[in-house]
């Protein structure tokens, strides 16, 4: 079964993992924005310049998707205590309803 060792090493995965889910969704985002920006701009095809001002918007949708749930992850964790021992208690009791 699992200790309180193992709850508060998942716990510490989580925080950092959101952490770093927030970071590179953000900088990939930003990084395809700017390269639909650069093609759009380069293109004279109406059709490709419509093709890549949608695809800047689909970006900017999915970046705010990525970023907004990593930040309701870290707002419901810190609703219980952040990583520590609520979350840990948490954790464990859904392992042992699980297993």
């Amino acid at each position: 079964m699992a200790d309180a060792a193992f709850v508060s090493n998942v716990t510490t995965l989580l925080s950092t993992a959101s952490g770093w889910m927030a970071g590179l969704s953000a900088t990939g985002g930003g990084l395809m924005v700017g390269y639909h920006a650069v093609m759009r701009n380069l293109n004279d095809d109406p059709q490709a310049v419509a093709h890549h001002t949608g695809s800047m918007k689909k970006v900017l949708v999915g970046t705010a998707i990525a970023c907004g749930a990593t930040g309701i992850v870290s707002l419901v964790s810190s609703a219980f205590g952040g990583p520590g021992p609520k979350t840990g208690m948490l954790i464990l009791h859904a392992l042992r309803l699980m297993g």
